[in-house]
């Protein structure tokens, strides 16, 4: 039946006992059905408050067909107390690559009409939670899992029409793989003038020494990082691990020294005939082997063989220092396109100069009679 433009009408929504409502017009003979589009408008968008005693003219439903009778159904409100979440450890904690479970259920869930279930990352923003990224998701409760790929903060986000809940907030912690992070040399000369260079995320390395220096090879890692990641959850052992040392493959020379944790070498004085070679140090983790470092290491002039009178004078370079004895005057130093990039004033005695601070490249270095080749790395 048509509602005229002029007739006020009432309705009121009546529940049935599987909880959806009869819209009921008691100024008609038969009830208005709605169309798709106009119930999600009406029932989605009304104030609460109209719900419980609705009042609107006729001409607020022209567009409404009026001849038969429809059940709709109202949302309800999520809980927070309605959701439960479960994880496969007390404390959350996760192994780098390692799948993730987490358990979602819902007290009496079919009433909630639920339509997405999500692990999420988020960030705190004053009070509030900010969704960074869903991680899982589903339509309905149950289980679901993610990649352990980085440390961050998480969440469960429940929604449906009406409403969203994000609950169970906590830090979710992943142990990373043990990585070497970069390995490194220092050299300290009889005149106790140091030198050292490191190599980010490498483990190799080729390196030149003079014969006569006080020398130490280090390996650094990510274990601490490792370590303070595992003491979040108590049942997790710490992660321990061994170096072990060769020369060329067999026993290192009696000299060497094996320093702190096993990953430092020192040779106290550098000798040419005993110690160049490849130092390989092989680190494991119980029985597992996880990485092998290795550095070429040689000395270079001058050796034990050779000999330097007070009125001999030597320029030369090894690794990125320039050695300079009984030199006097200008050492002046050119990279490849001619270019002047230093100037040094020698006074005579012994000096070691680094030069590392220039770019990587090949230098000429100039003073008196001497002339020499650098290649900076």
């Amino acid at each position: 039946m048509p509602i005229s433009q002029a007739e006020t009408v009432g309705f009121q929504l009546i529940p049935n006992a599987s909880g959806e409502y009869h819209l009921s017009y008691p100024k008609v003979a038969e009830d208005i059905q709605y169309t798709a589009e106009r119930l999600d408008y009406y029932i989605f968008h009304m104030p609460e408050s109209s719900v419980e005693n609705p009042k609107y003219t006729a001409d607020f439903f022209k567009n409404v067909p009026c001849d038969t009778i429809l059940y709709i159904h109202r949302y309800n409100e999520l809980q927070e107390n309605e959701i439960t979440v479960t994880y496969e450890s007390s404390v959350w904690v996760a192994q780098a690559g390692e799948t993730v479970k987490v358990h979602v259920s819902f007290d009496g869930w079919s009433d909630l009409d639920v339509e997405n279930v999500s692990v999420v990352s988020v960030r705190q923003r004053g009070t509030e939670y900010e969704v960074l990224d869903i991680l899982a998701e589903a339509n309905a409760p149950g289980t679901l899992s993610f990649e352990a790929e980085e440390s961050f903060t998480i969440g469960v986000l429940v929604t449906n029409e009406v409403s969203n809940v994000l609950t169970d907030i906590r830090e979710f912690t992943v142990i990373p793989d043990f990585e070497v992070t970069s390995i490194a040399y220092e050299t300290i000369t009889n005149l106790t003038q140091r030198y050292s260079e490191e190599f980010s995320g490498e483990t190799e390395a080729s390196i030149s020494v003079t014969e006569g220096d006080e020398v130490t090879l280090t390996i650094l890692t990510n274990v601490d990082e490792i370590n303070e990641a595992r003491e979040k959850d108590p049942s997790l052992d710490e992660f321990l691990i061994t170096y072990s040392w060769n020369k060329n493959g067999v026993s290192l020379p009696a000299s060497v020294n094996i320093l702190e944790e096993g990953n430092k070498l020192s040779f106290t004085t550098y000798s040419k005939d005993l110690h160049d070679g490849i130092y390989n140090c092989i680190i494991s983790s119980g029985t597992d082997q996880l990485v092998t470092v290795s550095f070429e290491i040689s000395a270079s002039y001058p050796t034990n063989h050779s000999v330097i009178t007070e009125s001999e004078s030597t320029l030369y370079v090894a690794g990125n220092l320039l050695h300079m004895t009984h030199v006097k005057g200008l050492v002046r130093i050119y990279n490849m396109n001619g270019k002047l990039v230093q100037t040094i004033h020698a006074t005579g005695g012994t000096s070691i100069i680094p030069l590392n601070h220039h770019v990587q490249g090949v230098y000429i270095i100039t003073c008196d009679a001497h002339t020499v080749k650098a290649i900076v790395r």
